[in-house]
């Protein structure tokens, strides 16, 4: 059997004989030619200046582009493999040009260039992410770095780094930009802290807001820079700026929290469940219910006390649209008829037959499962709190799941369910009031 020829520019030989030639292993040059690369890249030390790449419309190899920037093939390639834009990746000098000892400040530089435009970086999110940019002048991959350098100077110690300053939200840019240390770079945020918002006549800082409404400083001064008004900036949704109107005297949520001493979250969770204003900002709105069962009257408190049903069960089952001699009665649930593909049986007969708990068939119906996947022993389920993935929903003639909905608005699912329970369309349950 003959060793297997290579033919490269005409010239045939082994892939022993081309080994000994170009220094690669010949084992190393079959693998190449298996994986599909071609005799010329497959013999050669370095297989990748053949590639070709364009920029600003102009096609040449890895090789000739190397040539023309300074920059090694490898680290070209790299970079490309990395995510760079070609034109960055061929002409960004791998070390500093001109001054070959600001290499600390040729790495501030990078950096910042690499926040702003590389969205696999983990901090993308707090740069490039909220519309922060490098101005033309520094982040022109050629020479850039220099001018930065002219604008910057050097650092004054190896503890400073770049700041954006005087504006925190501002670009990368001259009259932004200064050398700072983390001491400073804090005053400078502090500085935020004390900014003075006003919001329906009353005045705070910016710390003293977040403090009573529970928003960061910094997502403060984020939205005041992306343009919302001050309102939209301090409060953490809508909703708590939402205007209620109780015996004659409106007051937004956050207000009525104040002076109630119910939470904002638990105001707004009323309203969401239909409850009028007035028994939203009660203190003990829930319990305090009066139920009439069977010609007796008593509070929601009183029956849990007597029937061993917690009263927040009570309540849930109120809610849910149950009577209320069923709220209240120990072994209400179970005792549920459900009828499946034409079959009706109690909550505990399906749970003796398809082997699935008796309390988990009541989880599934209390999170809008219909009856046949509340008793399915292998029904499809999501990893928010047991909430079916098949359940549909329809909002302006487009259907997805409560989980579909859930990812593109950012909420939860669990919670989209219990807005539909609650008796909500399917927009205000996924969208919100």
């Amino acid at each position: 059997m003959h060793p297997r020829t290579i033919d490269v520019d005409g010239v045939s030989r082994t892939a022993a004989e081309w080994s000994k030639l170009t220094g690669v292993k010949s084992n190393t040059i079959l693998k190449r030619l298996a994986d599909g690369m071609n005799p010329r890249e497959a013999v050669s030390k370095d297989p990748k200046p053949g590639k070709l790449i364009d920029v600003d419309g102009l096609t040449r190899t890895l090789r000739e582009w190397s040539a023309i920037s300074g920059v090694r093939a490898n680290t070209i390639n790299k970079r490309l493999e990395d995510g760079w834009p070609p034109k960055d990746a061929v002409f960004t000098p791998s070390r500093p040009t001109g001054d070959q000892t600001a290499m600390d400040e040729y790495s501030s530089w990078i950096g910042m260039r690499r926040r702003c435009s590389d969205k696999k970086r983990k901090d993308w999110n707090y740069y490039g992410g909220r519309g922060i940019t490098v101005c033309d002048r520094w982040n022109d991959p050629e020479n850039g770095f220099m001018r930065f350098l002219d604008d910057m100077g050097r650092k004054p110690t190896p503890a400073h780094t770049i700041d954006r300053h005087p504006n925190p939200n501002g670009n990368y840019e001259p009259n932004n930009c200064r050398w700072a240390t983390m001491h400073e770079q804090n005053n400078n945020r502090s500085v935020d802290r004390s900014r003075i918002i006003e919001v329906g006549g009353v005045s705070k800082t910016a710390a003293e807001w977040a403090k009573e409404t529970g928003v960061k400083v910094g997502t403060m001064n984020r939205r005041l820079g992306d343009g919302l008004d001050p309102k939209d900036a301090v409060f953490r949704s809508a909703q708590r700026s939402k205007m209620l109107e109780v015996d004659g005297v409106s007051k937004t949520v956050l207000e009525w929290a104040e002076e109630t001493g119910v939470r904002a979250n638990t105001i707004y969770r009323r309203i969401d469940e239909g409850m009028d204003p007035k028994d939203a900002i009660s203190r003990s709105t829930e319990r305090s219910y009066t139920l009439e069962v069977d010609g007796v009257s008593k509070t929601i408190v009183e029956w849990a006390e007597e029937t061993g049903v917690r009263a927040n069960t009570i309540y849930r089952r109120l809610a849910n649209g149950v009577s209320p001699k069923e709220a209240v009665s120990r072994s209400t649930e179970r005792s549920y008829t459900l009828e499946v593909d034409g079959v009706s049986k109690t909550v505990v007969e399906w749970a003796k037959e398809t082997g699935v708990k008796a309390d988990t068939i009541c989880r599934r119906l209390a999170n809008g499962a219909s009856p046949k996947e509340a008793v399915s022993k292998n029904v499809v389920r999501s990893k928010e709190n047991g909430v079916a993935r098949s359940r549909l929903l329809e909002i302006d003639g487009v259907s997805k799941t409560v989980v579909e909905w859930a990812k593109e608005t950012g909420g939860k699912a669990d919670t989209i369910n219990s807005r539909i329970r609650k008796g909500l369309s399917p927009k205000d349950a996924v969208f919100g009031l």
